[in-house]
């Protein structure tokens, strides 16, 4: 059964194999891509609002989305050794190892759907998030609060200002808060003068990553053109022409019977004559309610697909204008924070 297999793969018994199943390997590429950038529920809320769901027809779930992003098997990788085997009392039961005790090895039979380089960045970007996930209380009122994390021991930086100046204002800086309260021997991360953090925002605000925005656009154009694909009229243009033909076939019935009508007919002729007019009426009522009907589902389906191809160019402008330049109020809005290694290793983490 193929709801039983992973998602993205289609498991060949033959060859003992997984085979890709490129539709859904899309999906998957997606969901690394924003891992990248985002945390496991923003992903499934942007699953949602694209209306991405699984193959039982349910939206993924945050849980099956852990699942999926720790799946080395997505990049080749065959994982061995996940459980030990032990025998408490007689009653054998597995218990699962750390993972860095599994066994993880590339495998032929299994076609990668990301590359190594990728899945492992993801992995950082996991564990980067449970590391540095706080974003602190004691932060000064700036557009970047909670928004700068020190890259060293995951406590927020803060803005703080040179007393001994008399001018202070111009000499602000931001300090890691745990350097600030607990002093360098508990972390001796860099300060950085807020001047030059400015200086970078505004580099950097001209700039929008559009990696996974083009991704999300380029499914969506995808499987809107497999919608118009699949809308089939061949079948419509064929019985509307058959429908047509029998409609002219019995008109020229009726013709036929009125050219030959003779004025001095018998009762009983008559009666078979009315009968058989009657019979043909009824049938072309019939046919031109069938010709008529068909050629609403044809409408429909041209507004259908009009609809579609509408909505595909609109997707085309929204591609064409992920990369412009931003105010800095509207570009912190995507940033979800800055984790700061140092001075010349700033990382930008988007929402």
């Amino acid at each position: 059964m193929r709801n039983n297999e992973l998602y993205g793969y289609n498991f060949d018994r033959d060859k003992n194999a997984l085979i890709i199943i490129e539709e859904e390997a899309e999906v998957v590429r997606l969901i690394f891509n924003l891992a990248l950038e985002h945390g496991f529920r923003v992903i499934a809320n942007k699953l949602k609002e694209l209306e991405i769901k699984n193959r039982k027809g349910k939206y993924f779930s945050q849980h099956t989305l852990v699942n999926m992003l720790r799946n080395r098997k997505y990049a080749g990788y065959n994982v061995r050794g996940r459980y030990d085997s032990i025998n408490l009392f007689g009653n054998q039961r597995y218990v699962m190892k750390k993972r860095d005790e599994w066994i993880e090895v590339p495998n032929e039979r299994i076609e990668a759907i990301i590359s190594e380089e990728l899945y492992n960045k993801v992995q950082e970007s996991i564990e980067l998030r449970c590391l540095h996930g706080n974003r602190g209380k004691n932060i000064s009122k700036t557009d970047l609060a909670g928004k700068l994390k020190c890259g060293r021991c995951g406590a927020s930086f803060i803005l703080a200002a040179d007393k001994r100046l008399t001018n202070p204002k111009f000499h602000s800086y931001y300090i890691c808060a745990h350097k600030k309260s607990r002093g360098k021997e508990y972390c001796n991360a860099e300060n950085i003068k807020k001047s030059s953090f400015d200086d970078f925002i505004e580099k950097q605000r001209t700039i929008i990553y559009p990696q996974t925005g083009e991704l999300s656009i380029n499914l969506q154009i995808k499987q809107l053109k497999s919608q118009i694909n699949n809308i089939d009229e061949t079948n419509i243009y064929k019985t509307l022409k058959t429908c047509e033909e029998e409609l002219k076939d019995l008109q020229k019935q009726a013709e036929f019977l009125i050219n030959n009508m003779l004025t001095n007919m018998t009762e009983t002729t008559q009666k078979i004559f009315k009968s058989k007019m009657e019979e043909i009426e009824n049938k072309i009522k019939e046919k031109e309610k069938e010709i008529e009907n068909n050629q609403n589902i044809l409408l429909d389906k041209e507004r259908y697909v009009r609809q579609l191809n509408s909505k595909i160019k609109e997707l085309e402008k929204q591609k064409e204008t992920t990369r412009k330049e931003l105010s800095r109020e509207e570009y912190l809005k995507k940033v979800d924070y800055f984790l700061i290694n140092s001075k010349e290793d700033i990382q930008v983490v988007l929402k």
